[in-house]
Protein backbone atom coordinates (compact mmCIF):
# COMPACT_ATOMS: atom_id res chain seq x y z
CA UNK A 1 0.00 0.00 0.00
CA UNK A 2 1.46 3.31 -1.02
CA UNK A 3 0.47 6.99 0.29
CA UNK A 4 1.03 9.79 -1.70
CA UNK A 5 0.93 13.22 0.11
CA UNK A 6 0.44 16.59 -1.81
CA UNK A 7 3.03 19.24 -0.78
CA UNK A 8 2.00 22.43 1.13
CA UNK A 9 3.50 25.19 1.41
CA UNK A 10 2.18 25.54 5.30
CA UNK A 11 5.87 25.84 6.78
CA UNK A 12 5.83 29.37 4.65
CA UNK A 13 3.26 30.10 6.81
CA UNK A 14 4.75 29.37 10.31
CA UNK A 15 7.99 31.15 8.89
CA UNK A 16 6.16 34.41 8.34
CA UNK A 17 4.21 33.80 11.31
CA UNK A 18 7.47 33.35 13.80
CA UNK A 19 9.27 36.23 11.99
CA UNK A 20 6.78 38.31 12.53
CA UNK A 21 6.44 37.25 16.51
CA UNK A 22 10.43 38.10 17.03
CA UNK A 23 9.62 41.62 16.41
CA UNK A 24 7.97 43.22 19.52
CA UNK A 25 10.97 40.63 21.29
CA UNK A 26 13.67 42.40 19.48
CA UNK A 27 11.78 45.83 20.73
CA UNK A 28 11.87 44.23 24.50
CA UNK A 29 15.74 43.20 24.23
CA UNK A 30 16.97 46.77 22.72
CA UNK A 31 14.98 48.36 25.70
CA UNK A 32 16.66 45.90 27.89
CA UNK A 33 20.09 46.54 26.74
CA UNK A 34 19.47 50.76 26.35
CA UNK A 35 18.15 50.91 30.49
CA UNK A 36 21.59 49.55 31.51
CA UNK A 37 21.74 47.67 34.65
CA UNK A 38 19.05 47.77 37.30
CA UNK A 39 18.64 50.38 40.02
CA UNK A 40 17.27 50.16 43.10
CA UNK A 41 13.87 51.42 43.63
CA UNK A 42 13.96 54.74 45.72
CA UNK A 43 12.15 54.74 49.19
CA UNK A 44 8.59 55.78 48.81
CA UNK A 45 9.42 59.24 51.34
CA UNK A 46 12.72 60.20 49.42
CA UNK A 47 11.49 61.94 46.44
CA UNK A 48 8.27 62.51 44.40
CA UNK A 49 6.89 59.84 43.07
CA UNK A 50 5.54 61.47 39.96
CA UNK A 51 9.11 62.58 39.13
CA UNK A 52 10.17 58.94 38.66
CA UNK A 53 7.19 58.46 36.55
CA UNK A 54 7.97 61.41 34.24
CA UNK A 55 11.33 60.65 33.59
CA UNK A 56 10.73 56.78 32.51
CA UNK A 57 7.05 57.83 30.67
CA UNK A 58 8.57 57.35 26.93
CA UNK A 59 10.18 54.29 28.17
CA UNK A 60 6.74 52.69 29.29
CA UNK A 61 4.86 53.78 26.29
CA UNK A 62 6.84 51.98 24.15
CA UNK A 63 6.94 49.43 26.92
CA UNK A 64 3.45 49.20 26.64
CA UNK A 65 2.71 49.39 23.10
CA UNK A 66 5.37 46.55 22.57
CA UNK A 67 2.94 44.19 25.27
CA UNK A 68 -0.19 45.45 22.83
CA UNK A 69 1.70 44.77 19.70
CA UNK A 70 2.83 41.00 20.87
CA UNK A 71 -0.94 40.47 22.31
CA UNK A 72 -2.07 41.12 19.02
CA UNK A 73 -0.15 38.84 17.42
CA UNK A 74 -0.45 35.96 19.61
CA UNK A 75 -4.42 36.11 19.50
CA UNK A 76 -3.87 36.78 15.68
CA UNK A 77 -1.81 33.50 14.99
CA UNK A 78 -4.27 31.49 17.68
CA UNK A 79 -7.00 32.46 14.75
CA UNK A 80 -5.11 31.98 11.72
CA UNK A 81 -4.18 28.10 13.11
CA UNK A 82 -7.92 27.49 14.52
CA UNK A 83 -9.16 28.42 10.98
CA UNK A 84 -6.37 26.60 8.80
CA UNK A 85 -6.38 23.61 11.64
CA UNK A 86 -9.58 22.40 9.11
CA UNK A 87 -8.24 22.85 5.83
CA UNK A 88 -5.05 21.33 6.86
CA UNK A 89 -7.08 18.24 8.02
CA UNK A 90 -8.98 17.90 5.31
CA UNK A 91 -6.93 18.95 2.49
CA UNK A 92 -3.75 18.07 4.19
CA UNK A 93 -1.35 14.97 3.75
CA UNK A 94 -3.80 13.93 6.94
CA UNK A 95 -7.22 13.13 4.71
CA UNK A 96 -9.47 13.47 7.58
CA UNK A 97 -12.78 13.44 7.36
CA UNK A 98 -14.71 16.99 7.45
CA UNK A 99 -16.26 15.73 10.47
CA UNK A 100 -13.37 13.94 11.79
CA UNK A 101 -11.43 17.60 10.95
CA UNK A 102 -14.47 19.37 13.04
CA UNK A 103 -13.54 17.27 15.73
CA UNK A 104 -10.51 18.05 15.78
CA UNK A 105 -11.10 21.85 15.36
CA UNK A 106 -13.32 21.73 18.48
CA UNK A 107 -10.70 19.87 20.45
CA UNK A 108 -8.21 23.11 19.51
CA UNK A 109 -10.95 25.76 20.49
CA UNK A 110 -11.62 23.85 23.65
CA UNK A 111 -8.28 23.34 24.89
CA UNK A 112 -7.17 27.58 23.81
CA UNK A 113 -10.12 28.12 25.98
CA UNK A 114 -9.14 26.31 28.80
CA UNK A 115 -5.56 27.23 28.78
CA UNK A 116 -6.49 31.34 28.33
CA UNK A 117 -8.82 30.83 30.95
CA UNK A 118 -6.74 28.06 33.36
CA UNK A 119 -4.25 31.41 32.87
CA UNK A 120 -5.87 34.04 33.91
CA UNK A 121 -7.17 32.78 37.53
Amino acid sequence: MTESYTKTNIVYLYLIIGFILVVPAIGFFVMRIKSGPTKPRPDPGSENPRSVWNNSSVQVLIALFLVCLMNLLVIGVEDVYGDMLLTFAVLGPLKMTKTCGMYLTTVYWAAMSFGNLNGKV
